[in-house]
């Protein structure tokens, strides 16, 4: 630790599709490459954040990078905890032939049979067969697994806004690190969110997290009311959270590099 960030050894990285009005420089530190520290002009303060799917600490510099000093000297006294952090990681479950990735709430292998054929879930096997060509394995897994959440997701929620006499107007499926789920209700139309990562759980967990986005057409908090909406609309709102709570970090852990 004598060494560490002893004195500015950063590579300066720009993201190479951000339009000019969203400027957003970043610096990995030479180091430990597992720490990225990421300009965000709007933040108000230093923090780190593990981000689980991709293996290293974001660490945001507010407003400009005369900040930057302060974020290293934050990283300096935070170190020791961010490591505890990264070894508390799950174990990562890349998109390799013959791992093994959550699928539905249970671990099944990842076959890749090669060639160009339709991806699936075998159950007799328990295996996600994606063919796919050398090097483009991950890619396809991810864009199987996309799919499903789309179907599952935009099914249940469905279902639920119309037992609240509700329409969605936009179903949106992304890769989300801090929630699960999101509710936008306006004049203009109802838009929900979901974490792709929500087909690697149970149904019953998938089930609830849209149930609770339903809700919040009816009840834009987390009141009494809306908590009793949320039951009315599924029974399994205290097992799923649970779940959540205990196996949600490892949701993250799909697709992630060992």
């Amino acid at each position: 630790m004598n060494t560490f960030l002893s004195k500015f050894p950063f590579r300066a990285t720009k993201p190479k599709s951000a339009p000019a009005s969203r400027k957003i420089s970043s610096w990995v530190d030479e180091e430990d490459a597992r720490i990225v520290y990421v300009l965000r002009p709007r933040a108000r303060r230093i923090s780190i954040k593990i981000d689980i799917s991709n293996r290293r600490a974001n660490v945001t510099v507010p407003g400009s990078a005369r900040k930057l000093e302060a974020a290293r000297r934050f990283v300096r006294e935070k170190y020791d905890w961010i490591l505890v952090q990264f070894e508390a990681l799950p174990a990562a479950q890349p998109f390799v032939d013959g791992g093994r990735i959550l699928f539905r709430g249970a671990l099944c292998t990842l076959h890749n049979p090669g060639g160009r054929g339709r991806p699936g879930f075998d159950p007799a096997t328990n295996r996600l067969i994606i063919p796919a060509p050398e090097g483009a394995l991950a890619g396809r897994t991810k864009r199987f697994l996309i799919r499903q959440a789309r179907e599952a997701l935009t099914h249940c929620t469905t279902v639920h806004a119309a037992a609240l006499g509700k329409h969605v107007d936009k179903i949106s499926v992304r890769d989300t690190s801090s929630r699960w789920g999101s509710c936008v209700s306006r004049p203009s139309g109802n838009h929900i969110s979901y974490s792709w990562r929500l087909i690697c759980a149970p149904p019953f967990v998938l089930d609830y997290v849209c149930a609770h986005e339903c809700a919040h057409l009816v009840h834009p908090d987390h009141s009494k009311a809306f908590w009793d909406q949320c039951n009315a609309l599924v029974d399994t709102v205290a097992p799923a959270k649970a779940w959540l709570k205990k196996n949600g970090h490892k949701l993250h852990a799909v697709g992630a590099q060992a």
